[in-house]
């Protein structure tokens, strides 16, 4: 993001990036002792696992998320798969959401059971912090995947 502007301005975003899984659940570790929101209100995970299971909707946001985060499912062909997110340390956010079988009842763009084809892991800054960017300056945020078969 490039200000041009005169003026410095803050701002929030996320990475709104929808994963495709052929099969739930999906297990997503990287949050143990991370604190946040969960369904709103404010939590800490101890849990050393996530577990996504389409069924009901999964809304957490986690604070100062420093190391990366990783998931498996299965892939299209059969077998598993582990996807690791890395991310710009100026995206101390991630949020892990999906829908729920309620939720999509109401959404017109969802297919039906298209909440057992998805997890969004999204990372972004959103409560750790703005994002600032003073006159004249770029902002430049960035997340990495990677997949290993297994």
């Amino acid at each position: 993001m490039i200000n041009g502007g005169g003026t410095p301005f803050t701002f929030s975003t996320v990475f709104h990036t929808y994963y495709r899984v052929h099969t739930m659940p999906v297990t997503i570790r990287g949050f143990r002792g991370k604190s946040g929101r969960k369904d709103g209100e404010p939590f800490t995970d101890e849990a050393a696992e996530v577990v996504v299971d389409g069924r009901l909707e999964t809304q957490r946001l986690y604070r100062d998320v420093d190391g990366a985060v990783s998931w498996e499912t299965q892939s299209a062909k059969g077998g598993a798969k582990q996807l690791t997110l890395t991310k710009s340390a100026n995206l101390p956010d991630i949020v892990v959401w999906n829908v729920g079988a309620a939720g999509a009842e109401g959404m017109r763009d969802m297919e039906a059971g298209g909440e057992q084809r998805y997890v969004c892991i999204e990372p972004g800054v959103c409560e750790s912090a703005e994002a600032r960017v003073g006159a004249g300056e770029t902002w430049v945020g960035w997340q990495e995947v990677s997949v290993k078969m297994l």
